[in-house]
Formats: structure tokens, sequence, C-alpha cells
């Protein structure tokens, strides 16, 4: 199984896992290919990303963060408030 994986904002990476053999395929960071700093994924970089993908991924995960540590404070992409005990499910 495939998964590419992104992480649109502040320090920008799309990542493809080949998750049934374990295997980082690739990883490009938008800071290390463009060279400023926090850079974040471009549309470019997601299309030569996927370009270098043989078939369409199985999965596709958007990662996040929050701007504050503040639970409800403005979200990037996904957002990430950590584990849901009660439920065992990410917030």
């Amino acid at each position: 199984m495939k998964i590419m994986s992104f992480k649109p904002g502040h320090d920008g990476t799309v990542s493809v896992l080949d998750a049934s053999a374990a295997e980082l395929l690739y990883s490009y960071e938008a800071e290390k290919d463009s060279f400023a700093r926090y850079s974040p994924v471009t549309p470019t970089s997601v299309l030569d990303a996927a370009g270098r993908l043989d078939d369409i991924p199985d999965v596709i995960a958007v990662s996040g963060w929050s701007k504050s540590e503040i639970a409800g404070g403005r979200s990037v992409a996904a957002g990430y408030y950590g584990i849901d005990r009660e439920f065992g499910t990410c917030s």
C-alpha cells in the first residue's frame, strides 16, 4: 500500500511510503528544495512528487498543526490536537 502524505504549511513536506515494504520511497522538503526557510509546499512540489509515482497512491494523507497550543487556535491544513482519550481518535 502506497501512502502519499502532505504537510502543506510551514516547513512543508510531501512524502511517499510503501507501507507493505515499510519503506520511505521519497520525501520532498520545500525548505530544502527552494532554500527559503519555512517554505510551504507549492503546487509544483506536489506535481513533481506525484510524477515520481508509477500509480495512484492508495492513501492520501494531510498533516497539519495549530498556530497556538490552545485547542481552538487557528489550524493549518488538517490541524492536530492529540488523541481523544474517550474515543481513541485524533481530533
